[in-house]
């Protein structure tokens, strides 16, 4: 009986016979991959906890279960708590289990590529330093955080800078490139502990040169924090900001923070810059 090129379906031959017993194959087969496509719109995704992901490594790990969740069956398929490895390329999928009549647990598996079938489903994937997930999410190398909804109450990064490319300063005055509104009270939950992190992607112009990013607090004219860069290749640094009312802390009221960079040292030259790609602020919750 042949079957189709890429998705092989029966289907019967020209002279098939008994010819209804195969017409009814193909049938069979083309209904369980509809409905295979129809189920896969409507997955949503929750848990997870907090996702970490390690480049050196290839560690992709995730501190509470995955949850996805079938609307049109009306159960979920949970995926516990767990790690695996990726290299550049591979992939991490699954098997679902179609039409479940109760919840479901199961494991990813890791290939080069996902298989040609109706039931598995493609949990991420790695291209170079990041993973991108079925949900839309990304996790670059080193970050750990929150990537499905619903699960950390109150996670979210604040992008206080945004810029098409990047932003290139050469001077040592100070250079302002971004600003937000943040209250860390905004992400109060019961039971939930926060982290609040700084961090930037940065790169300098030019060799033997220092260059700053700098979180300022225009509210109260103090700077917060300072992260320094010191390599051409572009590179994030992060530090865990302390909350309190004190100098240099997170006030737990709504201030005005902003971006500044510069040069450590006067430019001897026009390529002694620095180069900003992205700064933001980002709160993790966790369960406690």
């Amino acid at each position: 009986m042949p079957n189709t090129n890429k998705m092989q379906w029966p289907y019967p031959g020209l002279d098939a016979d008994p010819w209804y017993e195969k017409f009814n194959q193909m049938v069979t087969a083309l209904d369980s991959s509809g409905y295979a496509s129809r189920e896969d719109r409507h997955l949503a995704f929750s848990g997870g906890g907090v996702v970490a992901f390690n480049a050196t490594t290839g560690v992709v790990s995730w501190d509470a279960a995955i949850e996805i969740m079938s609307p049109i069956a009306g159960f979920k398929m949970s995926i516990a708590a767990s790690s695996l490895v990726l290299t550049d390329g591979q992939v991490a999928y699954i098997n679902l289990v179609r039409s479940p009549t109760q919840n479901v647990a199961s494991s990813p598996a890791v290939a080069s590529t996902a298989p040609n079938t109706n039931d598995a489903y493609t949990l991420c994937i790695r291209n170079g330093d990041s993973v991108y997930w079925a949900n839309g999410s990304k996790i670059a190398d080193g970050e750990s955080k929150s990537l499905f909804w619903g699960i950390v109450p109150g996670s979210k990064s604040i992008e206080i800078v945004h810029v098409a490319g990047r932003v290139s300063h050469n001077s040592t005055v100070p250079l302002v490139v971004g600003g937000a509104a943040f209250n860390p009270l905004d992400y109060d939950k019961p039971g939930y502990a926060r982290t609040i992190t700084f961090r930037a992607l940065a790169a300098n112009g030019d060799v033997g040169i220092a260059t700053s990013v700098v979180l300022y607090n225009v509210t109260d004219s103090e700077v917060i924090a300072t992260l320094a860069f010191t390599t051409t290749e572009l590179a994030k640094d992060e530090v865990t900001l302390i909350e309190g009312a004190g100098a240099g802390e997170i006030d737990l009221v709504e201030k005005i923070y902003e971006v500044q960079i510069s040069l450590d040292v006067a430019p001897g030259s026009a390529t002694e810059t620095v180069e900003l790609y992205d700064a933001e602020i980002q709160v993790v919750s966790v369960s406690i």
